[in-house]
Formats: C-alpha cells, sequence, structure tokens
C-alpha cells in the first residue's frame, strides 16, 4: 500500500532544511499532502523536495547501471532519485531526518537530544489511514 523510508541519509539536507523540516521526497501528491497533514497536526514539518529527472542524470555512469552518488551539488535529492531506483510504488517517502534527528536544544515539542521525528507524525499518519 505505501513504503516510506526513514533516513540520516545525507548532510546536505541540512543545507538546505536547517534543522526545521524534515526534508521529505515522494512521487505522490496524495501521499505528500497525506504526510504533511500529519506533520501540522503533531506538530513536525515536512518540506518537500523536488524529484526531478535531472537529479537522476547526475547518477549515470558510463561503466555502471548507476552510480551511488550524484555529487555535492542537490546531493540530497539525487540521493532520493537513487534509493527511488529500486522501488517502484507511487505511494513511495524517503524522509531524510540527517538535520532533525538529534537538536542541541530545547524546545517546544522537541526535547534536547535525540528528538525521535518523524515518529509522531507516522502515528498520526497511520490514524488517518484506519479512520
Amino acid at each position: 500500500h505505501t513504503v516510506i523510508d526513514i533516513a540520516t541519509l545525507t548532510g546536505s539536507i541540512g543545507v538546505a532544511l536547517g534543522k526545521v523540516f524534515t526534508g521529505t521526497f515522494t512521487r505522490s501528491n496524495k501521499l505528500w499532502y497525506e504526510l504533511e497533514a500529519a506533520g501540522l497536526n503533531s506538530f513536525e514539518r515536512f518540506w518537500r523536495m523536488p524529484m526531478d529527472e535531472l537529479y537522476r542524470k547526475q547518477m549515470d555512469s558510463t561503466i555502471a547501471d548507476i552510480k551511488n552518488t550524484g555529487g555535492r551539488a542537490g546531493g540530497s535529492c539525487s540521493a532520493a532519485m537513487f534509493l527511488g531506483e529500486f522501488i517502484e510504488m507511487e505511494r513511495w517517502c524517503h524522509l531524510d531526518i540527517a538535520s532533525v534527528s538529534s537538536s542541541s536544544e530545547k524546545g517546544p515539542y522537541k526535547p534536547k537530544g535525540m528528538t525521535g521525528i518523524p515518529v509522531r507524525s507516522l502515528i498520526e499518519f497511520t490514524r488517518n489511514l484506519i479512520h
């Protein structure tokens, strides 16, 4: 039905979004809206990142089917495109939590240390699916 992978995949997501938003990569508009709503309801922020074929081209190789890196520029986007090469489902999402998985200061709904982001949102997302 739906696959959501969560990883501290790239440090470059922190350059793009800082420690505020979880980088969200999906080909499905419907899944994006469902995750965004779950995040808003659980006080965890998601930002949809581009999954354009130009990022996939960064991984072209003359000696292999695909390289596992697209280089530094657009690194989080090409990394998500790399993961997407191995899943054909429309309802797939990659959450890059590298910049939000820990916090050096306590904040509302976010402890100092390991934050647990995006667990609350995924619980909310699942509740919304079954109701």
